[in-house]
């Protein structure tokens, strides 16, 4: 049994919760094996001009909406998979979580260039983290996929 004068109970019970917990932060189990990639947004890049039929890359922004610690996005992607059909292309981005508990602070938003198997044509551009893709237009705000830019 501990012994706790007046005021000092509540720093003892955190103490005593800090020091059961210590242990089962480091202990290996199951739960603690990496996760695995999962689909992260994006959007067209508003910072370049939008894309051309005559295109062959497409420039995106991405942003990590979960906690993540206000990390760079870019260095935690996995090589964009792009499924080129008739008439759409579908850029599927993934993205490797981080490990352990992190901040939530508001994520960068990162900007790349993906590369197309040919010119883009007509075909529109889809997001493959949705399901059914989402429809992408250029103007959108990489913090809120889907939703316009003011003055889009």
């Amino acid at each position: 049994m501990i012994a706790v004068r007046g005021g000092h109970l509540a720093a003892a019970l955190g103490l005593l919760l800090l020091l059961w917990a210590i242990p089962a932060a480091g202990a290996a189990s199951p739960e603690d094996a990496p996760e695995e990639l999962r689909p992260v947004q994006w959007v067209l890049d508003t910072d370049k001009p939008p894309p051309k039929p005559k295109s062959k890359f497409v420039a995106v922004a991405v942003h990590e909406m979960g906690c993540a610690s206000g990390r760079n996005p870019l260095p935690h992607l996995d090589k964009p998979e792009v499924r080129y059909g008739k008439r759409g292309v579908v850029i599927t981005l993934r993205i490797d979580p981080p490990d352990g508990a992190q901040l939530c602070p508001s994520n960068p938003v990162g900007h790349l260039r993906v590369r197309l198997p040919g010119p883009l044509g007509k075909r529109k551009l889809y997001d493959g983290a949705d399901e059914p893709p989402r429809k992408v237009e250029y103007g959108e705000d990489p913090q809120r996929p889907g939703k316009l830019l003011p003055g889009y």
